[in-house]
This record gives C-alpha cells, sequence and structure tokens, in this order.
C-alpha cells in the first residue's frame, strides 16, 4: 500500500504538481505518474443541505441564493450547474421511456464553466488525446434516467430509459417543472474544479510500477474531494462526481459490453463524459453505492451526437 503523507492534492493540475506528488511516493508511484488524467470534478463544496443554502426546488434556488425566474445573471447566462431539481428549456416534450415513465432529471452542468480552466502542462490532455473530443465550451449538459436501468442488457438502448441532452445557449433560459412521478427530493448546487485522477488499477498494464496502488491512490483523491465538501475524513470515501477521465471503477470491466452496443470503426474509441455520484446528494434516489457513467465514443463527441451516449448503472 503506498504511503500517501495528508490530504492529496486532488485539485492540483494534473500535469507537473500531479506527477510531483505521485512521484515522491516511495512506493514506486512514478509509473501512475505518467497516467494521470484531466477532470473536472463537480463538489458541492459551498453549498449545505444542512443550513438550506444551495438547495434547488421545482420553484427555484433557495430564497436565500436566487431565484431562477427573475435572476437577471441567469437570463443573460449565469454559469450554474445542479443535481436534481427541474430541468431547463426547450423542453417541449419532458423526456420518456417508451413505456411513458417520465424520466428524472438527474444532473444539469454548465459546460461554459468547465471550460473556464485553462493549463500550461499538455501532458493532462493525454486521456483525451486532443481538445478536439471534449465537450462543447457553451451551452448545459442535461443527464435523465430511469434510476434503474443499467444499461448492462443488449437491449437496454430500446427502452428510451436514459436521455443526455445539449442545450445550446442561445436557445431560451427557462425552467420546466417535472411531471408527477419524476420529481426529485430536491436539487444542489454544484461548482466545477480543477483535477485529476489515475487509471483504475484494472486498466493499468501489469508491467508499470505502481499498477497495484492505482486504486489506493484514487481513494486518497476522492478523500481529499469528500473532506473539502463535507469537512470530514473517510476511511472509504465515495469517489468524487467528474467530467473527462478515467472511471473510478474501470473501463476493462464493461469494454466488451460497450463494443457491442457502441460499436467502433478503426480510429474510434470510447470516452467517459461523465461519472456522476448521487449517494450523498440524493440519498435514496439511486440505488446504494451506484455510479451513473456516461459513455460516447470520440467519433460522436465530435459531431455532438449526445443521443448516441449510452448511461451504466454501476456498483460502486
Amino acid at each position: 500500500m503506498p504511503r500517501l503523507d495528508g490530504l492529496a492534492p486532488a485539485a492540483a493540475a494534473p500535469g507537473a504538481e500531479a506527477r510531483e506528488w505521485l512521484s515522491s511516493s516511495p512506493d514506486a508511484l512514478p509509473g501512475l505518474a505518467e497516467r494521470t488524467a484531466y477532470v473536472i470534478a463537480l463538489t458541492t463544496a459551498g453549498y449545505y443541505p444542512e443550513d438550506e443554502t444551495g438547495l434547488l426546488t421545482p420553484a427555484g434556488l433557495d430564497a436565500d441564493i436566487v431565484v431562477f425566474e427573475t435572476r437577471p445573471d441567469w437570463l443573460e447566462g449565469c454559469e450554474l450547474s445542479w443535481w436534481g431539481g427541474p430541468a431547463v428549456a426547450p423542453t417541449p416534450v419532458w423526456p420518456r421511456r417508451r413505456d411513458g415513465q417520465p424520466l428524472a432529471h438527474v444532473f444539469s452542468v454548465h459546460l461554459g464553466e468547465v471550460h473556464g480552466w485553462e493549463w500550461e502542462d499538455d501532458q493532462m490532455y493525454e486521456a483525451w488525446g486532443s481538445p478536439r473530443f471534449w465537450l462543447p465550451d457553451r451551452g448545459l449538459l442535461q443527464v435523465f434516467s430511469d434510476r434503474r436501468t443499467d444499461g448492462l442488457g443488449p437491449d437496454d438502448g430500446q427502452l428510451g430509459a436514459w436521455q443526455v441532452r445539449w442545450i445550446e445557449p442561445d436557445e431560451p433560459r427557462a425552467f420546466v417543472e417535472p411531471p408527477e412521478g419524476a420529481q426529485p427530493p430536491h436539487g444542489h448546487l454544484v461548482d466545477a474544479h480543477q483535477g485529476f485522477m489515475v487509471p483504475a488499477s484494472c486498466d493499468v498494464p501489469a508491467e508499470v510500477p505502481g499498477r497495484d496502488a492505482a486504486d489506493t491512490v484514487n481513494v486518497a483523491l476522492a478523500r481529499a474531494w469528500d473532506w473539502q465538501q463535507h469537512d470530514r475524513i473517510l476511511e472509504h470515501p465515495p469517489a468524487v462526481t467528474h467530467l473527462y477521465g478515467h472511471s473510478s471503477l474501470g473501463y476493462q470491466p464493461v469494454a466488451e459490453h460497450l463494443g457491442r452496443v457502441l460499436p467502433c470503426e478503426p480510429g474510434d474509441r470510447h470516452r467517459l463524459v461523465a461519472e456522476l455520484v448521487p449517494g450523498d446528494v440524493l440519498p435514496g434516489w439511486f440505488a446504494d453505492g451506484v455510479h451513473l457513467e456516461v459513455w460516447m465514443r470520440e467519433s460522436d463527441l465530435r459531431t455532438r451526437a449526445f443521443d448516441n451516449a449510452w448511461c451504466l448503472l454501476r456498483a460502486g
């Protein structure tokens, strides 16, 4: 087990600073240092449900912060992201499964905030190969789910059990209320932060020094993010919700399945768009420990074909 003293520098740039931290370990982690991946961590730090700050209700934000419908900043493009709560217009027809069951709005992320970070170290981009595979740099990305279809069945894509939507910035800004039966308990605002992670151990070649420590490193990073959000130190913290980077649960366990449901042409590959961990934020809304992962092909990202996204519910 690596001896990583103190809290990990989870918010470090995933280049020189992250490599220095990993390389300074006495447990042969330099091999992992060369596999750091850029992530945007989405945390509730600064928005604490205990004092009702940051709660998002169907009518808008808690009065202590803003009310979406009347705040000029929102109408002019205020960069806000949130769990649960209402969706964003235009939604002429609320997303539903093929059998008519309404989907739940899980997450909305403001992509302008996501792309507000700039780095000088090009190595951080290696996990994504090139910025041309990134999400759009404006608008909102919304994720809907029926909260029970895990995406691991070969025919799950035919159920309409999830939807990933990109709301372009020139479209009208307004809230859309969920229909009865799709109402989350509330919503929580989140902030975007710079960060990094390493691949899960199952995704690291056996000959790489430090391979067996990869999961321990990611737990250390998750512990630091959890402390930032909740001011606590847990032995087994939940993974942080993030865009880009690696799946904390690993790609290899689902690679064959993704190859069947999202087949790739030569030169194409799968990319993790988001790993959403709703446990502490929306307790009881998903099964305990579930991670909602959004996967896409590079080719679909390039053409912004979000209808082709595949969502997995995986046990953490």
